[in-house]
């Protein structure tokens, strides 16, 4: 089961931006197995974050909200300095889902704190979306070029593709081209590797749930 509930988690964030209500299914069907054999608390509120940003890309806000006082109260429960930023970090995804990008950067900027901002190093993406979509394109510019090449090729794809909309915003068509260049390579490699891990997944699932009803 909790093979199930991870499979259907991390299938559902493949498909997250591509196919919105494929995805919210699959995030309630993570938090349906998690909720028949729980284990740590920060599992439930990475699946919870999960399905409540599924929710308001969704359009469904008042779920995207109750799901969020959930985890507020997850969070209080296990009253740590890790579970008190977790808030500010769903809430950006949160109002970036559903396009309040000046709250979505309100929030960002609490996750990037002096002192907090080498320990969430991996949500600079998020700060670098709430500036641009807020037209601070200079400081959007300034994070991304700082987070190249990226851990994942996927992380690869999403750093570049902001990168030429900043540069065709601000005119610079030849570095626009480059970059967009630089996002078609990735988005090759990100396809063949997406199609080849939703392909083991699925696989893997079935196959779990077959030996389950036997």
């Amino acid at each position: 089961h909790r093979t199930a509930y991870l499979a259907y988690d991390y299938l559902s964030r493949i498909i997250l931006w591509s196919s919105t209500h494929e995805a919210l299914k699959l995030s309630l069907k993570s938090l349906e197995h998690y909720s028949q054999h729980p284990d740590k608390l920060e599992n439930e509120i990475a699946i919870l974050t999960n399905v409540g940003v599924n929710y308001a890309l969704y359009g469904d806000t008042a779920n995207a909200f109750k799901t969020l006082h959930k985890i507020v109260a997850l969070s209080a429960e296990e009253n740590t300095e890790s579970a008190k930023r977790r808030i500010p970090r769903f809430c950006t995804s949160l109002y970036l889902a559903l396009k309040n990008y000046p709250e979505a950067l309100r929030y960002a900027k609490q996750v990037h704190e002096p002192r907090t901002s080498k320990k969430y190093e991996g949500t600079k993406f998020q700060l670098a979306t709430c500036y641009l979509y807020c037209d601070s394109l200079e400081q959007a510019k300034q994070v991304l070029q700082s987070l190249l090449p990226g851990k994942t090729v996927k992380d690869r794809y999403a750093i570049y593709w902001e990168l030429r909309d900043i540069a065709r915003r601000q005119g610079d068509y030849k570095l626009a081209s480059e970059y967009a260049d630089s996002t078609i390579a990735a988005y090759n490699q990100l396809y063949i590797s997406t199609m080849s891990t939703k392909d083991a997944y699925y696989h893997d699932v079935i196959e779990k749930e077959r030996r389950n009803e036997q």
